[in-house]
Formats: C-alpha cells, structure tokens, sequence
C-alpha cells in the first residue's frame, strides 16, 4: 500500500493506492485550538490521530509526504512544522521509516507540468488523470499525485502515458530525498 500526505494545518489530505490497486481519499479537519500550548498540541495530535487511524499503515507499506512550506505566515510556522514532525514520525514509525519526502513544486510539476501550478490547476489535472480515486478538495488533489509518485518511484506506475514534461518532476527527488 502507498499512502499520500499533504499535511494542513486546516484539512490534511490523505489517499491510499492499495497493492490490488484499491484507493481511497480522505481529508482530515482538526478542530481549531484556542492558542494555548496544551490546545495547539491537541490540534496537532488530531490530525496525526485520524491520520494513523484511518490509513491503518503496516511494515511494508510505503509513505509519501509533501514538505512542509517554509515560508507560511509566521504566525502559523511553528504549528505546521511541529504536526509535520508529529504525523510524519508517527507514519513512518508504522511503515519501518520508508518514506518519500516531495516538495510542493515537484508534486505540482508531476501532476501539471508547472511546478508553479496553483491548486485549482492540480485539483483538475489529478481528477482527470486519476478517475479511479474521489477527489473532493485540493488537499486529496495532492495526496493523489503524491501516490502517483511514489507508485512510479516504485516501478508500479498508474499514469504510463504521462507527458515528459510531467515526469522531468522526478529529476529533482534525488536531490530532495539526499
């Protein structure tokens, strides 16, 4: 099983491409927390929660996660990269640390060409080229072209007729994963 992550703060999007090419999306909507240590950490280990729970990941399984933005508003940076860490250590626990670390312009490229895609962009290129999982948001968007990378990276792709400007994206997950 391949599991996608784009981690959100907001909606987490999640998508499964099982070993018999079963799938599924999901996006996770943690409450909103007051401000104070004890809620933000309750914010952050929902997601990571749902997250667990709902993929039911096990040794074997591969991960595939976007990186987390960098340049979010200062206001929000320390709870992003703290569920980041959260939720990407505890994922990849579950799967024997084997796990894929894409960037935001890379899973754009792959899933568009562009890696200045927007979301809209992404969001409709994935539902036309994956008509086989149910894409609801733009959070389950990039989850979805998520799997489709780590499924190609693994010799299993399920987009054989994607055009090379799409797959130059790859180029750069050696440099991202070193």
């Amino acid at each position: 099983m391949i599991l996608g992550v784009d981690f959100s703060i907001t909606g987490t999007g999640l998508a499964i491409l099982g070993d018999n090419g079963a799938t599924d999306t999901c996006t996770i909507k943690p409450p909103k927390d007051d401000g104070t240590v004890q809620s933000i950490a309750e914010r952050l280990t929902f997601i990571a929660d749902k997250a667990e729970a709902w993929s039911d990941l096990a040794r074997g399984d591969f991960l595939v996660f976007e990186s987390p933005l960098h340049h979010a508003p200062s206001a929000h940076r320390g709870k992003i990269l703290g569920g980041w860490w959260i939720t990407a250590a505890r994922l990849a626990r579950a799967v024997n640390d084997s796990a894929l670390v894409v960037s935001p312009k890379t899973r754009a490229k792959y899933a568009t060409g562009n890696g200045n895609a927007d979301k809209k962009a992404v969001l409709e290129q994935v539902r036309a080229r994956y008509p086989q999982f149910v894409v609801r948001n733009d959070n389950e968007a990039d989850a979805v072209a998520l799997v489709a990378i780590a499924a190609r990276m693994l010799g299993r792709p399920i987009d054989p007729d994607l055009p090379e400007t799409n797959l130059s994206a790859l180029q750069a997950l050696n440099k991202e994963n070193q």
